[in-house]
């Protein structure tokens, strides 16, 4: 069997423990993507075509696809791939296994540059059901590659991040301003966690959902949370561990960074303008002060309009929608995401139960800040 070569390739460099081999089948990137829980942009495809009678490999990311003047411009000649036929016998592994390691002799390999944007990537072990993480020095040393090509277009990408529970956490500001807003209606509350459902929901919603405030009374106590909140509880607050590094390496990816939160913009702006990581964002997007935009679903639609330059809704937008994702702490994130036909990524570090994200079924749901690099 293909892997067995691999396995024996692998030992050479002692690192055939790190092989996956998995119970379901890995032969496209979309199986391998959902095998290993990752974006499918992170599997490392190895693509086979003939060139002047010499087998060559391509291995490139799993979002890219070649370029035709780029490839005929390298190669100098029409991208021609292997028949299915051909593939086993010049290249030595199956179709759904093909990878660029313990390859047939005269077999060139060519590392595409759409790799260059992670760190890692998971190439196939010559079988339909296996993968492994290299690091691209990696990839390069076990490949025995011939040189980087530039012959692939790649799509791009759009990420609207919320604000509260994800990016950053705000716990004790928002709830001591929750708190300092009973306290003006005779409530007492000394327990600041039993707050803590105030954190991504809009604030009148959860003042007439946990206090049964009316209307005119939510609205009062929204002025009475901001008296604290304008000045105080607004920096009261952090940026979780790892967000800075994750963003810049998104934006380093060439990907477009956005937050939608149900936040008022004004206070967004000056979060991220304080926690220095605004410098990330393109478009930052919130409610109003009046009450305007709190929904979830309002906020992603102005935050798409704003980052795709278009009407979302338009026809020439709907292929922007297939790689734009939705990232957050709570169900009215993954609710938003979905009405607006994108693909959601739960955080259950915030303040949102695993439980609560698992019932709306997100795309993905990560545990910890360096796991949405493998997500996204």
């Amino acid at each position: 069997m293909a892997i067995e070569k691999v396995r024996a390739c692998f030992k050479e460099y002692g690192i055939e423990d790190r092989i996956l081999e998995f119970d379901v089948s890995s032969a496209t990137v979309e199986l391998a993507a959902a095998a290993l829980g990752c974006a499918p942009k992170r599997i490392a495809k190895t693509l086979s075509f003939m060139v002047k009678d010499t087998p060559i490999l391509i291995v490139a990311a799993g979002d890219a696809k070649i370029d035709n003047p780029k490839y005929k411009a390298k190669f100098q000649t029409k991208a021609k791939m292997l028949e299915f036929e051909q593939v086993e016998e010049l290249v030595g592994h199956a179709v759904g296994g093909v990878c660029p390691f313990a390859i047939k002799e005269g077999v060139e390999v060519y590392l595409d540059e759409s790799l260059k944007r992670f760190k890692t990537v998971f190439p196939a072990c010559g079988s339909a059901n296996s993968a492994i993480e290299l690091s691209l020095e990696e990839l390069e040393k076990y490949s025995g590659y011939s040189e980087w090509v530039d012959v692939c277009k790649i799509p791009q990408y759009y990420l609207l991040f919320d604000l509260d529970g994800t990016l950053t956490d705000p716990m004790e500001g928002i709830t001591k301003s929750v708190q300092h807003a009973l306290k003006a209606f005779g409530i007492e509350e000394p327990d600041l966690q039993k707050l803590t459902p105030f954190i991504g929901p809009p604030l009148k919603d959860s003042f007439m959902e946990f206090y049964g405030f009316d209307e005119a009374k939510a609205e009062e106590a929204i002025a009475r949370y901001r008296e604290r909140f304008r000045d105080v509880g607004i920096f009261e607050n952090k940026v979780y561990e790892g967000i800075p590094e994750v963003l810049a390496e998104l934006k380093n990816q060439g990907c477009h960074l956005a937050v939608a939160s149900s936040k008022p913009e004004i206070f967004v702006k000056q979060i991220l303008e304080h926690f220095a990581i605004a410098e990330y964002f393109e478009v930052v997007v919130g409610s109003e002060l009046d009450g305007r935009r709190t929904d979830k679903a309002e906020v992603v639609h102005e935050a798409l309009n704003r980052l795709y330059g278009e009407e979302p809704d338009s026809e020439s937008a709907l292929p922007k929608k297939k790689t734009t994702y939705m990232v957050g702490d709570r169900k009215f994130d993954i609710i938003g995401a979905k009405k607006a036909g994108l693909k959601s990524v739960g955080v259950s570090f915030g303040y949102g139960p695993r439980e609560e994200l698992e019932a709306e079924t997100p795309d993905y749901i990560v545990d910890t800040v360096p796991d949405l690099l493998k997500v996204l």
